[in-house]
Order: C-alpha cells, then structure tokens, then sequence
C-alpha cells in the first residue's frame, strides 16, 4: 500500500510544520525526520522530481540541526545517503556522488549509511 505510506507521510510533515511554527526547537528534529520519510515514500511513488525536493528540504534541516549540536550528525548522515539514491535514479549521477562523499565524511568508518548503501 504505497500509496497510503505516501498520504501518511505528507500528513506527518503537516503535523509537524505546525509544530515547528508553535516551537521550533522543540520540533526541528521530528520535522526533518519526517520529511526525509516523505522524500523516501515519493522517490517508491516513482515521483523522483519531487522526492529530491523534499531529500534535499531534510538535509538542509539537518544541516541546521548539527550546526546546533553534533548529535545529529547520524540523521544528516542518513539523509545525505537518501539525498544520494534519489539523486542517483534520478539519472543525477555527479550531484548523487556528491551527496554520497559527504555522508561517508560524517561516518566513522568514511563509508556511506543509510538507503545509499544499500544499492
């Protein structure tokens, strides 16, 4: 049911765009979280265009959140690494090597985490 992960996805990113509006410290996290879910369920949909937007929307998010605190340097990670699939079948090879550099720079070992490895 695919397409039910999609609708209860974009209404997880509703919720929480509200949330962060009312505070945003407090919900920033659950946020990005939720939108690297959405980026996910559209990139299953087949809707890579739109799935980029929302990858690229969760690591902009978590950008912030680590410049705020190094624990959640694993979540920007991860979602570097989806940045990087989406990216890649996408038919975006050099911006998905890109985006996959930087995920393994954020990982102990320096290799990628997360949807990208797994390719």
């Amino acid at each position: 049911r695919r397409e039910d992960g999609l609708i209860e996805a974009q209404r997880s990113v509703t919720t929480y765009e509200e949330l962060v509006a009312r505070n945003r410290d407090a919900h920033l996290p659950d946020l990005a979280m939720s939108v690297n879910n959405l980026a996910l369920r559209l990139a299953e949909a087949g809707r890579p265009d739109e799935a980029v937007v929302q990858a690229e929307r969760a690591v902009a998010m978590r950008r912030e959140l680590v410049a705020a605190s190094p624990v959640y340097v694993t979540g920007l990670a991860h979602s570097l690494s989806l940045l990087a699939r989406i990216l890649r079948e996408a038919g975006r090879e050099a911006e998905a090597v890109t985006a996959e550099k930087q995920a393994a720079e954020l990982t102990p070992d320096g290799r990628p985490s997360g949807p990208a490895a797994a390719r």
